[in-house]
């Protein structure tokens, strides 16, 4: 790359200029000696730009893929209470008397990043590309989404909050990866406007993952926790951490959205619990999602609600609507509920009457006698006045409801969810949608509040995904492994092409006819060609030139196998189950 072409304040390309038209960095700006110094490549691919962020875990750069010309980021194990940098070198010290502790949560770095890379289909976290060692460290290359501003930022480019309708749109599809990360005891524990990101798109992602010690009080690390969204078990030693750590924070994420105001520290709350319910700040917010909201942020974890799939489906109960908004045919004065007492009154006495009349009818032809046929139902019919009042019953006492938001809610969740069931009879329709994942409720037919009446009829859209799905990347997966991650992107169309190649293990896939990130139309007749490792079996050991020749197949030279083959173990349970 020649040099000055990318600032390495953005990593845009700026041709000659010294200083980034984009971002304002100055070429040569001075870096924190602990920090790896901007323009410092890495395994030969990744170009290092300036610091992003820090904490006690490690830092985090801008950086850029020359294999892939990307804008990438790059996280950095680097624990300052453990380690600092060599003097004039990119490599990493460690503190004397720190080895078994740096090298123990090191690991946990590792399993935690290559963890992360397997999720590669949940599109509202940080994606993370690949883990590999380097300078007596660890690094992991992280997604980078140009445009994506923090929470704390979109609020106040917002007015400072959010109502219902837009909150449960945004927040519904992360609370579904949150309880997918969790299924694999996954626990974020940082959760905040900070870590939450807003694309362009009006999505949100999660970024920030660290190793448990960095969220958690008087551990080995510098300990970063988020004033008002840290749940109060994260500064006791003694508390178990779990998916009711992340509920606490995201309820606590939902009550700065939508009332603009930061809940109190958790620690404080444990002196003085002065937390304000959303609805006494902001009485737009429904109560019912206030009382979630609450139930989600109780101090004690056993009373808290425990799984964000629960919390999810508190959120998303249907909402009724106020009285004021009834349906009404007419306005009515408040002397009205005495007239309607009257106009039932005045039924019942036509009702006796017309009842009287018949029987007055039948004694008279019954003295009578005389030849008449008798009188069927077909000749004289009796008003059903019993209908009647039934009916005009329903009218006025019956219980209207306001159609609830069913977009951004799971469709499969919500055909099995009693409390929509039982009010209304869902149809769906299926179209591909660019904005919303596979699954997703995009559209309804009822606008939202609308009052309806039991067994109301709608019609929802939901989304088949994207039409034009990226290709997700192959590094480091097996055949089936890759084949179930484009069938959950939608993308059937595909050929296995076999292919040898030394050194490499059977079955892996080796390359593609295209590069990952790139978009694929499913319904055409596009092929993406797919070539996986097919070596004849033989007992000879490879070559060297085979070997190095099997690193140009994506196997690195850094230490990733070695990675892999020692069997790191990281212990999820750590502060975590009851």
């Amino acid at each position: 790359m020649p040099e000055n072409k990318r600032c390495l304040g953005c990593m845009k390309e700026i041709g000659n200029n010294t200083v980034c038209p984009y971002c304002g960095y100055i070429e040569g700006t001075p870096h924190l000696p602990t920090y790896l110094e901007p323009g410092t490549i890495l395994q030969e691919r990744y170009v290092v730009g300036k610091l992003l962020s820090y904490n006690g875990e490690g830092a985090t750069y801008i950086a850029f893929d020359k294999s892939l010309e990307s804008i990438v980021e790059l996280r950095e194990y680097l624990p300052d209470a453990l380690a600092n940098r060599e003097e004039n070198s990119s490599n990493v010290h460690i503190i004397a008397g720190c080895e078994t502790q740096y090298k123990a949560l090191m690991a946990e770095f590792i399993e935690l990043s290559n963890m992360m890379t397997k999720f590669r289909t949940l599109t509202h976290v940080i994606q993370v590309y690949e883990v590999f060692e380097a300078n007596n460290t660890v690094y992991a290359i992280h997604e980078h989404v140009d445009g994506c501003v923090p929470l704390r930022q979109y609020l106040m480019q917002n007015a400072g909050e959010l109502n219902w309708q837009e909150a449960v749109k945004m927040f519904t599809p992360l609370m579904t990866t949150l309880g997918v990360l969790h299924a694999s005891n996954i626990i974020h524990r940082g959760i905040s406007p900070e870590t939450i990101l807003v694309t362009k798109r009006n999505e949100l992602k999660l970024d920030g993952f660290c190793i448990s010690a960095c969220r958690a009080a008087k551990s080995e690390l510098s300990a970063q926790l988020f004033a008002g969204y840290a749940a109060p078990e994260q500064y006791s030693t003694s508390s178990w951490h779990g998916p009711w750590t992340d509920v606490y924070a995201l309820g606590a994420v939902l009550y700065k959205a939508l009332t603009g105001t930061m809940p109190p520290e958790a620690m404080s709350r444990s002196i003085n619990d002065n937390l304000l319910d959303p609805h006494t700040l902001n009485p737009s917010i429904p109560k019912q999602i206030s009382d979630v909201i609450m139930d989600a942020m109780r101090l004690s974890p056993d009373n808290r609600i425990q799984t964000m799939r629960e919390l999810s489906n508190r959120l998303s109960q249907p909402v009724p609507v106020n009285e004021p908004i009834a349906i009404k045919d007419t306005e009515e004065e408040p002397e009205e509920p005495p007239k309607s007492t009257k106009k039932y009154g005045l039924v019942a006495a036509g009702v006796t009457f017309g009842v009287l009349l018949v029987i007055a009818v039948l004694i008279i032809m019954f003295v009578l006698g005389g030849n008449e046929e008798p009188i069927t139902g077909s000749e004289i019919s009796i008003p059903d006045y019993s209908s009647s009042i039934s009916s005009q019953a329903a009218s006025d006492d019956g219980k209207n409801f306001g159609m609830p938001n069913l977009v951004g809610l799971v469709y499969e969740t919500v055909k099995v969810t009693d409390d929509y069931t039982s009010m209304l009879k869902i149809t769906p329709k299926y179209e591909y949608n660019e904005s919303y994942a596979k699954g997703i409720i995009f559209e309804q037919t009822i606008e939202v509040n609308t009052p309806i009446s039991l067994g109301t009829e709608v019609t929802v859209t939901v989304s088949l995904g994207s039409q034009f799905p990226r290709i997700p990347d192959y590094y480091g997966l097996q055949k089936e492994e890759y084949i179930a991650e484009l069938e959950r992107l939608g993308i059937t169309n595909y050929e296995i092409v076999e292919e040898a190649a030394a050194g490499r293990d059977n079955g892996y896939v080796l390359r593609l006819d295209r590069e990952p990130g790139t978009t694929i139309d499913i319904n055409s007749e596009d092929t993406l060609k797919i070539y996986v490792v097919s070596n004849p079996e033989s007992s000879e050991v490879p070559s060297s030139e085979e070997s190095s020749r099997s690193n140009h197949y994506g196997d690195n030279d850094s230490g990733d196998s070695s990675i892999n083959s020692q069997g790191y173990y990281y212990d999820y349970n750590y502060n975590y189950g009851r």
